[in-house]
């Protein structure tokens, strides 16, 4: 147990340095570029997003159910792992720069974004380092993995920070998410060998039944980032990336708050999953309390953005960015129903039908292509923000309605968001208990 809350202490350290310096450098940034530079960076990073959901072969949590059950084959799980992520990395890397060289070919993106894809695209290759993080996570050795990242994430900061002071190319900057995966890679792998005696190797078997287990979660994975990536692809090749500019930096603050939910998830997990098997109406509770609480503290921060927004806009991102005001409302919308599918995530596999994702997913992603190519041509950035909320209804409420097994999440929902059989106090005595926990 010790060495379990040691490492969510180092899972949690890495996430907030990485949020404050990711918001300070990133906000220079953004400043410095422009939203037509930065949108043109985002725009690339899309396709990267897309790529990477199948290149990593949905391999993450079958490796470390693999390393837990069969420490003895460690070495041969993640050297199999890494090479096949090597492998399909480099094949992605491939189709999405010659997908990009047809989009230029038809005059639809410019040459300066398929160099910022081409760039970009390292990624996809060198982020098998994951296969590492895998390991460590196995084994409760989460503080390695974390400074790795610290140091990867600050030697990328300060290289920002330079190319700031010297007024380098858009595409420099285009580099940095490859230079910091190069980083992640050379320290793990270093750390690796250290923590191990024998060398990592290649097993045809091992790799074949890692694969077996891994690869139904790929199409998972590859439409819950289709339907939260098409709008920025779809904007920039409609309309053009200083739009992917605009829309990326009201997506960055919208989604900001999303740590603390995910936290309160967290810490209320164990206890939900306890309480199903022992009391039934309490269980319900449980998830109806965790829905009510994710849902009004959107609207708190909802509320500060509509007071606040312009100004917080204008202190972080500049005059440049004063479009962002609009979309940043209507984003905060679709994140509160993004983060309240997380909640409606523990309700699915305390009730394991988690196999139902898959539906919500695809159903999702469908309709946000369809409103993107109704609403983008006449709203422009706000169709896509308004877009997004439809993908996300669909994924929380609709999708689920329309599933007998399912509907009672959706019910669940409502009655948190009116508060029935709810009392605000044991609400906040809730979120107190979890901020002692954390």
């Amino acid at each position: 147990m010790k060495r379990l809350l040691i490492n969510s202490a180092w899972m949690m350290a890495d996430r907030i340095y990485i949020l404050i310096v990711s918001l300070v450098i990133g906000a220079l940034a953004m400043r410095y570029l422009g939203p037509e530079n930065f949108g043109l960076i985002d725009y690339a990073a899309s396709f990267i997003a897309i790529g990477s959901a199948v290149a990593t072969l949905g391999i993450d949590v079958t490796l470390v159910r693999y390393i837990v059950n069969k420490p003895h084959s460690t070495d041969s799980a993640v050297g199999s792992v890494l090479i096949m992520r090597l492998i399909a990395g480099l094949i992605i890397a491939l189709l999405t720069n010659s997908f990009a060289y047809l989009l230029y070919s038809n005059n639809q993106i410019s040459s300066l974004t398929l160099f910022a894809i081409i760039i970009q695209s390292a990624i996809l290759i060198l982020s098998a380092y994951e296969t590492y993080t895998y390991y460590f996570q196995a084994q409760l050795k989460l503080k390695l993995v974390t400074l790795s990242k610290i140091i990867a994430v600050t030697v990328v900061s300060l290289w920002k920070v330079a190319l700031l002071l010297s007024n380098a190319s858009v595409l420099l900057f285009a580099a940095s998410s490859s230079i910091e995966a190069l980083l992640c890679f050379t320290v793990l792998a270093f750390i690796y060998k250290k923590n191990r005696i024998s060398n990592i190797k290649f097993d045809y078997e091992v790799s074949k039944n890692i694969l077996r287990e891994s690869y139904p979660l790929i199409l998972s994975k590859v439409m819950i980032v289709l339907y939260t990536r098409i709008d920025r692809i779809m904007l920039g090749t409609m309309i053009g990336v200083a739009s992917v500019g605009i829309y990326a930096s009201g997506s960055m603050l919208a989604n900001i708050w999303h740590m603390v939910p995910l936290s309160l998830i967290a810490s209320f997990q164990t206890t939900i999953m306890a309480a199903r098997e022992v009391d039934y109406n309490k269980y319900e509770k449980h998830i109806k309390q965790l829905y009510a609480i994710t849902f009004y503290l959107g609207i708190l921060v909802f509320a500060l953005y509509l007071l606040f927004g312009r100004l917080i806009i204008k202190l972080l991102f500049g005059d440049a960015y004063e479009n962002v005001y609009t979309p940043l409302l209507t984003l905060s919308l679709s994140s509160i129903l993004a983060i309240l599918g997380s909640v409606r995530g523990v309700w699915l596999v305390c009730e394991n039908k988690t196999f139902y994702n898959i539906f919500f997913t695809l159903s999702g992603a469908a309709i946000g292509i369809f409103m993107n190519f109704l609403l983008i041509p006449h709203l422009g950035v706000q169709g896509a923000c308004i877009s997004s909320i439809a993908a996300q209804s669909s994924v929380l409420i609709f999708g689920p309605l329309l599933i007998p097994s399912t509907r009672r999440s959706v019910i669940l929902l409502f009655q948190a968001i009116i508060l029935d059989g709810l009392s605000i106090s044991l609400l906040f005595k809730r979120v107190k208990k979890c901020g002692h926990l954390g």
